[in-house]
C-alpha cells in the first residue's frame, strides 16, 4: 500500500513564528539564507520533512515568508499544499495582515 502524502503551508504575518515553529517540529532552520540569517525574516520558501512517530505518511511543511514584500515566494509555495496552518502570535494576536492570508 502507497503511503500518504500531506504538505502542511504555514502561513501569518512576518514575525509571528512560522519559522521557529517550523524548526520545533522539524529541527530543521527553513532560513538558509545569509540574508535570512542577518534579518531574521523568511525570504524565500522553507521545506522541511515532518517525521511522527507511529505516523506511516509522507509529510512535509512549507514556511512561507509573511511579509508583503515577497507575496510572489508566497503563491509559489501555496501550489502543492493539503492544509494550512496559520500561526499567529500570542503577543501580538491576529494582525490585518492575518486576516488578508485567511483569504
Amino acid at each position: 500500500m502507497k503511503k500518504a502524502n500531506y504538505t502542511i503551508g504555514l502561513a501569518g504575518h512576518i514575525d509571528h513564528g512560522k519559522t521557529s515553529l517550523t524548526k520545533a517540529l522539524t529541527n530543521i532552520d527553513t532560513d538558509r539564507l545569509k540574508e535570512e540569517k542577518e534579518r531574521n525574516i523568511s525570504i524565500e520558501l522553507g521545506f522541511a520533512p515532518l517525521e511522527i512517530d507511529g505516523v506511516d505518511m509522507n509529510i512535509s511543511i512549507i514556511d512561507v515568508p509573511g511579509h508583503e514584500r515577497f507575496i510572489r515566494q508566497m503563491i509559489a509555495g501555496v501550489a502543492g499544499i493539503d492544509l494550512v496552518l496559520i500561526v499567529i502570535a500570542a503577543d501580538e494576536g491576529i494582525m490585518p495582515q492575518t486576516e488578508e492570508h485567511i483569504h
